[in-house]
């Protein structure tokens, strides 16, 4: 029976230097296709004086910016712990969302701001077959690098990659929607298609925005993780309490937290109040082991309690 928790399990299978690896190949990958995309818009928009493509090529060229940052934070993010940032950098990987997520918003302003003048002023673009053409290859490519995009998001579960994989999906919808514009100026001779097709842009832009910036904000909270993962985590605490009865009696305050894509878990385990320190201690090593093992480069950390100085069996968080 395939488990639910796909996504989190792909990426806690991989060993944290090839995730590393992966995250940074395919960011360097985002940012070389958006300055080339980008290059190819700006002249395409100069030919047609079309807003619609000049908006693309605005798209585009918050693509580089987001995905440079993206490429920098997902380096430092993984960059082990040090004296001064004793957790690691983990979360500058969910920042990279936010800023991102900034950026965006401050394009889309721009965009809208130009559309309305286009509309008031009338101006019709020249040459919109060259636009057209301009725009099916942007997204060709556009889907190619989204698709991969996504499944190294998924692989390594990246905050920051599953935004630039959103920044080219939003690629692929705008260029629809600026394809279909300079189509409408073709065939009307006016000029209210270009500009409706740049308030698309504007308006699907503004719409995949939430879903980034939200899932960094969480991030940056420390939210749990989601109720499966937490019972999957509970059911091997479980089974190896069961297992050690009576040196180990009750586990409680189990949490989860994600710092980019790596996992953070802690939890109470409490004992038998006469085991000696040093058998304790093996025990907590053995049950942090055997989460490791289920979950590969997750963080673990197991706090040991005398059960006598505990009330209430408990094997939820608390």
């Amino acid at each position: 029976m395939e488990r639910p928790l796909s996504a989190i399990e792909s990426s806690l299978a991989l060993a944290p230097e090839r995730r590393a690896r992966l995250k940074r190949r395919a960011a360097l990958a985002s940012v070389f296709t958006a300055a080339g995309l980008l290059v190819v818009k700006v002249v395409a928009a100069a030919l047609t004086g079309s807003l619609a493509v000049l908006s693309e090529a605005a798209n585009s060229g918050l693509d580089v910016v987001s995905s440079s940052i993206a490429a920098v934070l997902i380096k430092l993010s993984d960059e082990p712990a040090d004296a001064e940032h004793p957790y690691g950098h983990g979360k500058l990987e969910s920042l990279s969302g936010l800023i991102q997520s900034a950026i965006i918003l401050v394009t889309a302003g721009s965009i809208l701001t130009l559309a309305t003048r286009r509309f008031l002023s009338g101006t019709l673009p020249s040459q919109p077959d060259a636009g057209m053409v301009v725009m099916l290859l942007s997204m060709a490519v556009s889907l190619g690098i989204s698709r991969y995009l996504e499944q190294q998001a998924r692989r390594t579960s990246s905050p920051a990659l599953a935004a630039d994989a959103v920044h080219f999906r939003m690629d692929l919808l705008t260029g629809l929607a600026a394809l279909l514009a300079l189509a409408g100026v073709r065939l009307t001779g006016h000029t209210w298609p270009d500009a409706l097709g740049a308030l698309i842009i504007v308006m699907y832009i503004v719409f995949q925005v939430w879903g980034v910036a939200r899932r960094a904000v969480m991030d940056l909270i420390d939210t749990a993780l989601p109720q499966q993962f937490q019972a999957e985590v509970d059911s091997i605490i479980s089974q190896f309490v069961q297992d050690h009865h009576p040196d180990t009696q009750e586990w409680h305050r189990v949490r989860t937290r994600r710092a980019g894509s790596q996992i953070m878990m802690d939890l109470h385990l409490l004992m038998q109040p006469d085991l000696p320190v040093s058998q304790a201690h093996a025990l907590s090593d053995r049950l942090v082991a055997q989460l490791k093992a289920r979950f590969p480069g997750a963080h673990v950390l197991i706090h040991l309690e005398p059960a006598d100085h505990h009330h209430g069996a408990s094997g939820r968080p608390g």
